[in-house]
């Protein structure tokens, strides 16, 4: 009976172990696949823009009109923005340190519900303005729009896709914005729980006249010229340099190349 039991535990233990492996092999791939599709810095650097060839352009960012989820919680802006980057956050079960505001332990945050809200806006480049098409961001990350967001006490789920809030790929070095639920309640579908005292919006903001580098594919439509993703070049929005982004992917595949290793070796452990 007890021999049954352990090895029912080892099973069991052996499937969580397994379900891991899966996840952080195939985000790793995911990672893997987006760097080697980087344009070279010879394409980064080139002064002709090619339809249907990879590139990056950079320039400052010239709106048109803003995100349509854009109302009342983010009257005190400014500048116009061009697009942001949220989260639903709650209480995580871990601290962190706050480097940034230099406090030494913050109560860590989880991320409940993650997306990207956009205007129409174009990207100031020498060669003339190019607009800019996220929706491949959307198609090929965690992605959820902000008006379909119910936060209720169920807080997100286990997923193999990269969320955009932790995406590489949106590369935002700007002000983390928070935000209460109560602010933004008319934008959200529905809130279920009894007190949203621990939730909260976090946004990071493009804004009119901020210098970004994207990479994509151009094509042009009706004579304007449009920056999107494609599979065979992954769409980067970044405020910080290509250079820097490649950067940050490589630690990325190098946290869950380490979070592999040490999983084979338990799965390892545990058979022997």
């Amino acid at each position: 009976m007890i021999i049954n039991e352990l090895k029912f535990a080892t099973l069991l233990l052996c499937v969580f172990i397994a379900i891991y492996i899966l996840y952080n092999g195939m985000r790793m791939a995911v990672l893997v696949r987006w760097y080697r599709s980087l344009p070279d810095d010879e394409q980064y650097q080139s002064e002709a823009i090619m339809p249907g060839e990879p590139t990056a352009i950079t320039g400052e960012i010239c709106v048109h009109s803003q995100p349509s989820s854009f109302n009342k919680f983010a009257e005190s802006l400014q500048s116009k923005t061009a697009a942001y980057l949220w989260r639903i956050t709650y209480p995580g079960r871990t601290n962190a340190i706050d480097f940034d505001k230099r406090i030494p332990i913050k109560q860590g945050r989880r991320t409940a519900h993650t997306g990207i809200e956009w205007g129409e806006f174009t990207i100031n480049t020498e060669r003339g303005e190019v607009r800019v098409n996220p929706d491949w961001i959307v198609d090929n990350h965690i992605c959820t729009n902000l008006s379909d967001v119910v936060v209720s006490g169920t807080n997100g789920s286990f997923k193999f896709r990269i969320p955009t809030w932790s995406s590489p790929l949106l590369d935002l070095t700007a002000e983390v914005e928070e935000w209460e639920l109560d602010e933004i309640k008319s934008t959200i579908k529905d809130i279920t729980v009894n007190s949203t005292d621990n939730h909260f919006l976090e946004t990071k903001e493009l804004r009119e006249g901020d210098t970004v580098t994207v990479c994509g594919t151009i094509h042009n439509k009706d004579g304007e010229r449009i920056i999107h993703g494609a599979d065979t070049t992954p769409m980067i929005i970044s405020d910080s340099g290509l250079h820097d982004t490649r950067k940050k992917i490589r630690a990325k595949i190098t946290v869950h190349a380490l979070a592999l290793a040490f999983l084979l070796f338990m799965i390892r452990v545990v058979l022997l």
